[in-house]
């Protein structure tokens, strides 16, 4: 398959079919957790750590543990994760986990968690180090890579993976492909639309399930520095506005999460307040990607 074969037709949202999602509602919300591991020291020549930026800017010389930036990241595991899980079985709400796949060897205690409460589990990589753009000029290898990928998620969540998140939303012209032959079903890491939408690769299609790089706590708090006030400010803005344009055509709303920045007590209470605003609102659908896949091709594709 050619680099470029994937692609995908302009469309305006304000020319498309009307979107009515189940039950008339106007916003699908999705709520992603990152679930990640890291590898404690970077590969040679990298000194920080991918979907920065980090805790602390220390330069070190290469092949230093970066213990800092590594223990902040383990905090999730040891701590935050389960103030997240917590605030969650409050509102009674399932989210997405997008699952790093050594989560299942390295931390199954987290694994198994998310595992009982039902939630979504994405396929996001072995290791969040592993950027897919070092595979760049090798599609071989990161053919391998996906597919050892997809194996490790099958053995640790047992059923096959459906969809893909790249690790710090990095792929290459090649990942789609790699894939659609892999019978991936949606893909997450293209951030230009509030609906789904169908992505050609050859004569298959994948879906564009969004992710977000905006309603996210890692730009939002850790590159924007805002305040935990700012911060639900913005997120209750972004839902208000797609809640009311969903009355005409369904939107679709992503939050990107992560256990090391949310999971922090004094931010925490802002993941509750969302939560507790959202569930005022009267027609909205909390659900999950795969949901909507299933739902966008039976509903709208055909």
């Amino acid at each position: 398959m050619s680099p470029m074969e994937f692609h995908y037709e302009y469309s305006a949202i304000v020319d498309r079919k009307p979107l009515k999602w189940p039950n008339d509602a106007r916003i699908a919300v999705v709520l992603t957790v990152n679930v990640e591991c890291w590898d404690p020291v970077p590969e040679k020549g990298k000194l920080s750590y991918p979907g920065g930026p980090n805790l602390l800017p220390i330069p070190l010389p290469e092949g230093v543990p970066d213990f800092v930036n590594h223990t902040w990241r383990e905090y999730g595991h040891r701590v935050g994760i389960w103030r997240i899980l917590e605030v969650f079985d409050k509102h009674q709400i399932q989210a997405t986990a997008t699952i790093n796949t050594s989560l299942g060897k390295r931390f199954p205690r987290i694994l198994d968690e998310l595992k009982k409460r039902d939630w979504e589990l994405v396929a996001h990589s072995q290791v969040e180090n592993d950027l897919l753009v070092n595979f760049t000029r090798d599609r071989e290898a990161e053919k391998a890579y996906i597919q050892a990928t997809l194996a490790e998620y099958e053995e640790v969540v047992g059923r096959k993976a459906k969809g893909w998140l790249s690790p710090s939303v990095s792929p290459t012209v090649n990942t789609l492909g790699i894939l659609v032959e892999e019978g991936i079903e949606f893909f997450c890491d293209f951030v230009n639309d509030d609906q789904p939408y169908p992505i050609q690769v050859g004569s298959k299609q994948i879906l564009s399930i969004p992710y977000t790089t905006e309603i996210n706590d890692y730009p939002l708090f850790m590159r924007h520095f805002h305040s935990p006030q700012t911060v639900f400010e913005i997120v209750q803005a972004q839902f208000d506005t797609l809640y009311r344009e969903g009355e005409k055509s369904g939107r679709m709303m992503n939050v990107g999460l992560h256990p090391h920045v949310v999971g922090q007590p004094y931010r925490i209470p802002t993941l509750d307040r969302i939560l507790t605003y959202m569930k005022s609102q009267e027609k909205v659908w909390f659900t999950s990607r795969e949901e909507i896949a299933a739902w966008y091709r039976d509903n709208y594709l055909s």
